[in-house]
């Protein structure tokens, strides 16, 4: 099979989309797809190549096409300039390409490059986050050979509310590399590199402080707990004067496992009081916890329901700081349980390799061809 990856995203980038991406790229490479990934040239914010960037393996080619880039200035509609130009730069692409190839695709770009899709190529749609206007999508979805979703309740609404045969919709999770995150060094070892200190209960948070994330809930949790704990904040977030919180910044992603590695325990939030929160969001940071031997403390939401449970995980009530710092306390005073759930979650995530989620993905494109 051949495979064109075809996203409006600056990749390299430190959001998590960007690993998804390339992640998906590899695991369809090592499947036996060749695959090409089409991406604007737009400005980027490091000067180290993709491959290296995410530390995957040179196996699919990459494809940057020409586009009006003037995101970041302050510039009316520079951003739809931006993804109607790569539509366009794309559809020229497409034209001198394979007629066998599939198009596979995620986010906002397919509502686009459909006015220009020669009809010849099968268009598979993967869509993370409900778009708020979701009539615009009509033609997307009917254009599409099949949807991919990655939560079990996104699968239902489309197919309840907006009368989509199930047949033609995927649920799937997003993935890990078991591998790399499940680090074998000792702890204190780990430490010692990251210059981070043996004394404390390490408390990791990895991801942004976007408003739907819940993160707030974290904020106010540090303040009842002592300086014993020391909360790890992975990203850009606001800072505070807190003794217990430490700000790493944005990191790069090859050194997320040492980081896990060094933790007591990782915290999950969300919120019910955010759609995205809790019905469409599948984190990659989920994955990479159950994969590194540390307990989870996560905020009790639908979304993470698909894959966590009592069993291998600690699960609090939603928008609530004190049982998050309950929470978090008894992850770590109680050795027995936090040996159980993290070892149940290392092997519940032993299906949600990439490389699986690629092949059933694939299974489901070779089905609908």
């Amino acid at each position: 099979m051949k495979l064109i990856y075809i996203s409006n995203s600056r990749i390299p980038t430190e959001k998590a989309y960007g690993v998804q991406i390339v992640k998906m790229c590899e695991a369809f490479a090592k499947n036996g797809i060749d695959v090409t990934l089409l991406i604007p040239k737009r400005r980027s914010n490091t000067d180290k190549d993709l491959f290296s960037y995410y530390g995957v393996a040179p196996i699919f080619k990459i494809k940057k096409l020409p586009v009006i880039d003037l995101i970041g200035y302050k510039i009316p509609f520079a951003f739809m300039l931006a993804i109607l130009t790569f539509a366009i730069s794309a559809s020229v692409f497409l034209l001198f390409s394979n007629r066998k190839a599939v198009l596979y695709t995620r986010g906002e770009i397919p509502l686009f490059l459909v006015k220009f899709l020669p009809k010849h190529f099968s268009l598979f749609w993967e869509t993370h986050i409900k778009p708020s206007n979701m009539k615009r999508y009509a033609g997307v979805i009917k254009r599409s050979s099949g949807l991919i979703v990655v939560t079990k309740y996104y699968k239902k609404e489309l197919k309840d509310a907006y009368n989509i045969d199930e047949n033609k919709i995927l649920y799937i999770a997003d993935g890990v590399d078991i591998d790399k995150f499940n680090v074998k060094d000792e702890k204190s070892k780990v430490r010692k590199y990251l210059k981070l200190p043996q004394d404390k209960k390490i408390i990791l948070y990895s991801g942004s402080n976007i408003e739907w994330k819940g993160l707030n809930t974290l904020y106010e949790a540090t303040n009842m707990l002592s300086d014993d704990y020391l909360v790890v904040l992975m990203g850009n977030h606001s800072r505070s004067e807190r003794s217990n919180i430490l700000y790493t910044g944005h990191r790069p992603y090859t050194e997320m496992p040492m980081w896990m590695k060094a933790s007591d325990a990782f915290i999950l939030t969300g919120t019910k009081k955010n759609n995205i929160s809790n019905f469409y969001t599948s984190p990659l940071k989920m994955f990479e916890y159950m994969s590194s031997g540390s307990p989870i403390v996560a905020s009790d939401i639908l979304s993470f329901r698909d894959i966590l449970n009592e069993k291998n995980s600690v699960l609090v009530a939603p928008d609530d700081p004190k049982e998050m710092a309950d929470g978090i306390k008894i992850v770590c005073e109680d050795d027995e349980l936090a040996r159980r759930i993290s070892s149940n979650a290392l092997s519940d995530v032993a299906k949600y390799s990439w490389i699986n989620r690629a092949k059933n993905i694939e299974d489901f494109i070779n089905n609908k061809l």
